[in-house]
């Protein structure tokens, strides 16, 4: 956070907020600061700092898991703001570990995540997408307040920009992918504080079905929904009936053949490895064909399944990631959660009993 004040009130707030360590940068005059507060249940590395970000390493105790952290506060001016992109990206060349990047970037990514006078100059937009694509960073995507700024003015004279935000590696969000940040209301500051939550509560939901992009490939998806559509004991149900009879048998067919892809395609890789490392005098064998074949058969299943649910129409199952695809997947799930409400009385509520409620 920017903290405009002295070392001494930033580490009375510290005490008062229950932490136990602290690193600070401290402002220029009444201008900036910055303060970053942790509790025992983290390691936290210092690896450099600045007056405008904070890189660190951090270690999660409790899970065993390591992480990039960035802290920032982007400057007011946009060429110190570019200075700051290209500083954080050659710190980023050397990561290996997943790394999340957050705080007030001071830039919108899109011209809706503003309103009020004057639209967003597009130079600005553009040099803030390409420092993202730039670091391969996703966008976590807060719920909550739609805002994290606002000049508070009234009238014609309010502006309200999303300039804080979460921004995260592939690696980073397939690592934690439960992970969700809640943009909280302003209370006696001009900008949203960002709750990030690694993990949501545990609660059982029914699987929806869905008719797997992969099966049209076998000749047994089709035989399957014809023999049960036309079995003698399906005639007199309803249609919504015959339906779910249908997804009944594909589901079960389904599980038996492609339940266990994985483990199938690394014992083809050990078999295939055993074969290439056997003496051969007529080269590739027929059997390596085979095993290479339906290898790759089955990454191409678990690509159409990713790219099934990732809802990315716009590129081909042969240009696919399935890594991407995955992420995305995870993206798309914690964007549909609800996991806070407004009540009547203005208060946000988390938590599933109180949600139920």
């Amino acid at each position: 956070m920017e903290t405009k004040n002295p070392e001494q009130k930033v580490l009375r707030i510290k005490r008062r907020l229950n932490f136990h360590n602290n690193y600070i940068v401290n402002p220029e005059g009444t201008a900036g600061g910055l303060a970053l507060f942790w509790d025992d249940q983290l390691h936290v590395s210092i690896e450099s700092s600045s007056a405008a970000a904070i890189f660190t390493q951090c270690h999660l105790k409790d899970r065993d898991q390591k992480m990039k952290i960035t802290f920032l506060h982007a400057p007011n001016v946009f060429r110190e703001r570019i200075q700051l992109w290209e500083s954080i990206y050659l710190a980023s060349a050397h990561y290996r570990l997943p790394w999340l990047c957050l705080g007030d970037f001071n830039e919108i990514l899109n011209h809706w995540e503003k309103e009020g006078k004057y639209r967003a100059e597009t130079y600005r937009l553009t040099a803030f997408r390409d420092f993202v694509n730039q670091c391969s960073l996703m966008d976590l995507e807060c719920k909550g307040c739609s805002f994290t700024w606002s000049n508070k003015r009234e009238g014609e004279n309010l502006v309200k920009k999303r300039l804080d935000r979460a921004l995260c590696s592939l690696q980073w969000r397939i690592t934690y992918p439960e992970a969700d940040c809640t943009a909280l209301p302003a209370i006696g500051s001009d900008h949203t504080p960002l709750l990030l939550s690694l993990e949501q509560p545990k609660k059982r939901k029914r699987k929806q079905f869905k008719y797997e992009a992969y099966w049209t490939d076998e000749a047994d998806s089709k035989n399957i929904i014809a023999d049960t559509w036309n079995d003698p004991t399906t005639q007199d149900l309803n249609l919504v009936e015959k339906l779910q009879q249908v997804q009944t048998k594909l589901v079960q067919w389904s599980t038996s053949k492609f339940g266990h892809a994985k483990r199938r395609i690394n014992l083809l890789k050990e078999e295939l490895q055993h074969l290439m490392n056997s003496k051969q005098t007529h080269g590739e064998s027929a059997q390596e064909k085979e095993i290479t074949k339906e290898i790759d058969q089955l990454w191409r299943q678990e690509k159409m399944y990713w790219g099934m649910r990732s809802r990315i129409n716009w590129i081909k199952w042969g240009d696919k990631n399935t890594r991407f695809f995955h992420a995305t997947t995870i993206q798309r799930r914690c964007r549909n959660q609800i996991t806070m409400l407004k009540n009547e009385s203005g208060a946000w509520i988390r938590g599933e009993k109180q949600l139920q409620g």
